[in-house]
């Protein structure tokens, strides 16, 4: 199952979601419908609501999310998570009503945050330093009218919890 944001997201979370569609072919597994949600956790609305109403969208997203996932008639093994905050909040609810999801679902998320040391889920960390510095490099090319490649690769990590 693959948690994401709304359709404008930005071209890096395509790239996770399109990396999760490639994976699950290239393993001989189909792409289901019904394994992809999209949160409401990254819509405009949510962005621009005030701090208690976005908790209570959080919590009303991870509810749903949860209702979804159990009505499922085949349940997935694993839920990918667009980044490490929706997959925590997701793991915190679903424990605050006595289902902790990790005990039917391998639970990842991407951004390695302290949160997935204290929740036990897997992460992708990101070299933030390398993207960082690529991306400077480019902007200087651009000013002075140099070539900059359509996309530069950056060496992610698995973390396994």
């Amino acid at each position: 199952m693959y948690v994401m944001g709304d359709r404008h997201m930005l071209s890096s979370v395509a790239d996770r979601f399109k990396g999760y569609c490639r994976a699950l072919l290239e393993n001989g597994l189909q792409i289901r419908r019904e394994y992809v949600y999209r949160s409401a956790l990254f819509d405009e609305a949510f962005f621009k609501a005030p701090a208690a109403e976005k908790e209570y969208i959080q919590l009303l997203n991870a509810k749903t999310l949860y209702e979804r996932y159990m009505n499922l008639f085949d349940k997935p093994d694993a839920i990918c998570f667009v980044n490490d905050v929706s997959a925590g909040d997701f793991i915190q609810y679903t424990c605050s009503i006595g289902a902790d999801i990790r005990k039917s679902a391998e639970i990842g998320g991407f951004d390695d945050l302290e949160k997935t040391a204290e929740l036990g889920f897997c992460t992708v960390r990101q070299n933030f330093y390398s993207m960082g510095k690529r991306s400077l490099s480019a902007l200087d090319r651009l000013i002075r009218g140099l070539p900059v490649p359509d996309k530069t690769a950056v060496k992610t990590d698995l973390i396994l919890k």
